[in-house]
C-alpha cells in the first residue's frame, strides 16, 4: 500500500518509525485530520446555528456536508498519497460517510433534544459515536483498494 504525505514524512523525518506499520501511520494521519475536521465542524455548527439561529437539524447536515468534502480531499492526498481526487474513491467515501453522518446527526440532535445537552457537547457525543463505523469503512473499504490498480 502507498503511503501519504504524512506517512512518508514521518518515516523521513524519524527512521525509528519505518518499523512502525504503514497503516497505524495512516490512521494517525487519518485521526489529527478528524480532529482537526471535528474542530471546524464545531465553528461552523456555530456559526450557522448560534448566530445566524438556522435549526440544528439545517445547521448540523449543512456543517457536515461541507465538513465531509474537505476531509475527503485532504486525507486522500495527504494521508493515503493520492496525486489526485476520484469520483470513485469520493463516492465510496460518501456512501460510508452516509452511515457514519446518519449516527452522528441522530446522536446529536438526540442528545441535545432529549438529554439537553447545549449543541457543542452534543456534537462531540455525536462525533465520537460515529468514530467506529467511520474508521472501519474507511480502512476496510474506501481506501483498502491497491493504489497501483486504482491509478491503471
Amino acid at each position: 500500500m502507498a503511503t501519504g504525505n504524512f506517512t512518508r514524512a514521518a518515516i523521513e523525518a524519524a527512521p525509528p518509525l519505518a518499523r512502525v506499520p504503514t497503516r497505524v501511520l495512516q490512521f494517525a494521519g487519518w485521526f489529527v485530520l478528524g480532529v482537526v475536521a471535528f474542530g471546524f465542524e464545531l465553528a461552523l455548527l456555530a456559526l450557522l446555528h448560534q448566530y445566524w439561529r438556522w435549526p440544528l437539524w439545517q445547521a448540523s447536515a449543512l456543517a457536515a456536508e461541507i465538513v465531509l468534502l474537505c476531509r475527503f480531499l485532504s486525507t486522500d492526498r495527504l494521508v493515503f498519497g493520492y496525486p489526485r481526487p476520484s469520483l470513485k474513491r469520493c463516492w465510496r467515501f460518501h456512501a460510508s460517510a452516509a452511515g457514519s453522518f446518519a449516527v452522528s446527526w441522530m446522536v446529536l440532535n438526540a442528545s441535545a433534544t432529549f438529554l439537553g445537552l447545549p449543541y457543542a457537547p452534543a456534537c462531540f457525543v455525536g462525533t465520537v459515536a460515529s468514530f467506529v463505523w467511520s474508521s472501519l469503512t474507511n480502512f476496510l473499504w474506501v481506501w483498502r483498494l491497491d493504489k497501483a490498480k486504482e491509478l491503471a
